[in-house]
């Protein structure tokens, strides 16, 4: 979404998102908070390498049935 984004415009209590296709949305997180959350986002959608990723989010075992 951020390559979408114009400019973030701080002000009374919300910040104004300036988007490419000239539409405006409002919200009240502060540009730091954005640009923190939106890393976040990107640095956790990342394909994870197998043996990082926890146990129990591992898919188990397909088993024969007799």
């Amino acid at each position: 979404m951020m390559d979408k984004v114009v400019a973030l415009v701080r002000g009374d209590g919300e910040t104004a998102i300036l988007m490419r296709d000239d539409t405006v949305k409002a919200t009240c997180f502060t540009p730091t908070t954005l640009n923190r959350r939106s890393e976040k986002f990107w640095k956790d959608a990342q394909p994870m390498n197998i043996r990082n990723m926890p146990i129990y989010r591992r898919r188990p075992k397909e088993h024969a049935h007799p």
